[in-house]
């Protein structure tokens, strides 16, 4: 057995558990009502999540911490830090580009796509 095949079956085992928790206190049943993405346009960590909402057309308000201070400032008092990006799902903070990708895949392009909360 090689090191990939070590490596593979031990992120099988953790797999599960580690999704299960990455979504934690997230709705994934339903989109959301409101989504604001805290950025800056020349973080490639905020493209990759543009990219995805660009290409998928998402209802998603934007908010560059770099042109207003205030958002900045917002993003801060919600979140304890400046890091973006940040989506902000019906008042919840979510961080971390690949995140936001799964969810925004998970809840608007997966073939069981929810349906929009009323």
């Amino acid at each position: 057995m090689n090191c990939f095949s070590v490596f593979e079956k031990l992120w099988q085992r953790l797999k599960p558990q580690v999704e299960s928790s990455r979504f934690a206190g997230f709705d994934l049943t339903k989109q959301p009502d409101e989504l604001v993405l805290y950025k800056f346009d020349r973080c490639i960590f905020c493209q990759r999540v543009m990219g995805f909402i660009r290409q998928h057309q998402l209802p998603v308000s934007y908010r560059d911490v770099q042109e207003t201070p205030a958002y900045r400032q917002e993003l801060f008092q919600l979140t304890g830090r400046t890091q973006v990006p940040c989506l902000v799902i019906d008042g919840q903070p979510m961080l971390e580009s690949a995140d936001i990708v799964a969810y925004l895949r998970h809840i608007y392009v997966s073939a069981d796509k929810p349906t929009h909360a009323s």
